[in-house]
């Protein structure tokens, strides 16, 4: 990913700063949680990776979450968390997503092989969406793809900017 991708990337997910988490699920039939931002519901955060929430209370205490975790565990155990603040949002070399609520962080981990692992966008699904994998792999799988743009690779730059139009695909990348 180029430095200009990585740094509208960033800048895009600086508007989850300041906003609170709203309301966090896990969908009973699929591997996919879902986060909402904000008192009226400004952004929503698609993920289908591993997640966990690291506390900062010094005491190690890690909770982590696949595909594995029932929905239901999920909510209950989620629930001390709603209403945090967004502090700060980091984003690894490998696309990892780091939010940082104060007491804890959330991390949501890229998936190894380049496939989709999180996706950013407005609750109104208007405008921009962020869709990340990890760019190590997604580098590699973009030498056997014909792509518009190198700056695809990494964030699979929707970013170029996906404005709720029909993308075609090639290999997982949104193009």
């Amino acid at each position: 990913m180029t430095e200009n991708s990585r740094e509208r990337a960033i800048a895009f997910l600086q508007s989850l700063v300041g906003q609170s988490l709203s309301y966090a699920i896990k969908s009973p039939d699929m591997d996919l949680y879902n986060f909402g931002f904000g008192d009226s519901l400004q952004y929503i955060l698609h993920v289908v990776c591993r997640l966990k929430v690291i506390w900062k209370d010094g005491s190690s205490r890690r909770d982590c979450y696949d595909e594995d975790t029932p929905s239901d565990i999920f909510s209950r155990a989620i629930e001390q968390i709603l209403g945090a603040p967004v502090k700060r949002i980091e984003l690894s070399d490998k696309n990892d997503l780091w939010l940082d609520c104060g007491e804890f962080w959330i991390v949501f981990a890229t998936f190894e092989n380049g496939e989709e692992s999180w996706r950013v966008f407005a609750a109104n699904g208007v405008g921009k969406h962020l869709v990340a994998a990890d760019i190590r792999a997604t580098a590699r799988k973009a030498q056997g793809c014909a792509m518009r743009q190198p700056e695809l690779v990494g964030f699979l730059l929707t970013f170029t900017i996906h404005q709720a139009k029909t993308h075609g695909v090639c290999r997982g990348f949104l193009l």
